[in-house]
């Protein structure tokens, strides 16, 4: 299901793609990746609170390619990210957003303490900016006991960072319990060939993800 180097380099994506790792058994990370004729294979990621990255990947990562664009929106997914990079963006860690996180050129919205993305939801708001809904976010779960464990320990961690404000961790804690979309039904919801998924389209595909990045 996902290809995993070195059998599958991370070279061979076609154009974009998407990349995933396992951090432990309780979290996954995502990112996207994409060819530049500036820099080559790169993989823009959100990291942390204000700490998009824009990295070679490293072979700890397993990948998908996004089939049901063509060359052309692939092309056009690689220089939107390029121009990301080149132009830089502050991306808050948060739980939820109340708007679009992109502008019609492309730029990321400024947004209001407490609001943000995880690395799962940068990937969404992205591709969603470029016209590639990816996913139907109101067809999730509310997992609330499941998701507000896993908010509540990011949460703790936000408390320790340097640069984040009070009025972001204030407005951040009222969001605990927010429904979540995890990087592993993220990357489900790319391997489908119609776009946008439901959360029933996806769920035993991301489970399946999630064994494979456990084996």
């Amino acid at each position: 299901m996902l290809n995993t180097p070195p059998n599958h380099p991370l070279e061979d994506v076609d154009i974009v793609g998407l990349a995933i790792k396992r951090i432990n058994e309780g979290q996954n990370h995502v990112g996207v990746l994409y060819k530049s004729d500036v820099d080559g294979l790169m993989m823009c990621h959100l990291a942390w609170h204000f700490d998009l990255r824009f990295d070679p990947p490293n072979d700890t990562y397993r990948w998908i390619d996004l089939d049901p664009l063509d060359e052309m929106n692939k092309k056009a997914l690689a220089a939107f990210f390029q121009t990301l990079k080149e132009e830089g963006a502050d991306v808050p860690y948060g739980f939820k957003v109340s708007g679009e996180c992109f502008d019609e050129d492309g730029r990321f919205v400024p947004l209001p303490p407490g609001e943000g993305l995880t690395c799962a939801t940068f990937v969404v708001a992205a591709l969603r900016s470029q016209g590639h809904e990816l996913i139907t976010e109101t067809t999730w779960p509310a997992r609330a006991a499941e998701d507000a464990a896993w908010q509540a320990h990011i949460l703790a961690h936000l408390q320790l960072s340097p640069g984040v404000t009070q009025a972001h961790l204030d407005a951040i804690a009222a969001d605990v319990g927010a429904t979540r979309i995890k990087p592993e039904e993220v990357v489900a919801a790319g391997l489908r060939d119609d776009w946008p998924s439901s959360y029933a389209d996806i769920e035993q595909m991301a489970q399946a993800i999630l064994a494979e990045l456990a084996a």
